[in-house]
């Protein structure tokens, strides 16, 4: 929208021009405008912050293969139980999930994960799911950066 030759910038989810707004800038899909493979992987994201290796289990292959760029390859079901194990934690880490991209059988999650000892990491993961409708997670790339605190 234009005035008196001067561009006034609104967020179309609401109508206070961003120049007066005191907080970030987030933009956040509502559920209703996620596909179910995006729903699907939100969830699988949340899980990983709440250690909920059931719910995780329940949604890989048997033949599931995790890379962890720069630190480990893991191989299996019973080896990615294995890990999940080792990393779960007590406490839950908060997740913030900017994008979520999908397109066929591939996927793409990044966002922020901060931990209970207040570490901030950025990951993105990459995924390639099983099919198209139920889709489970048989591999799986993760990058992660701690960012300064």
């Amino acid at each position: 929208m234009f005035r008196s030759g001067t561009r006034k910038i609104v967020d179309i989810n609401s109508a206070v021009p961003i120049r007066h707004r005191k907080h970030k800038l987030v933009n956040h899909q509502s559920n209703s405008m996620k596909t179910a493979t995006q729903q699907f992987l939100e969830k699988f994201n949340k899980a990983f912050a709440r250690s909920d290796i059931d719910f995780i289990l329940d949604n890989v292959t048997k033949t599931i293969r995790w890379t962890v760029v720069g630190d480990q390859t893991v191989e299996g079901k019973e080896a990615f139980e294995k890990t999940l194990n080792e990393m779960a934690q007590e406490t839950l880490m908060e997740v913030t999930i900017h994008n979520i991209i999908t397109h066929g059988k591939s996927a793409a999650v990044n966002g922020e994960m901060k931990t209970p000892d207040g570490n901030i990491y950025a990951f993105c993961d990459i995924y390639k799911l099983s099919g198209f409708k139920n889709p489970k997670i048989s591999e799986m790339t993760s990058y992660a950066i701690e960012l300064s605190p």
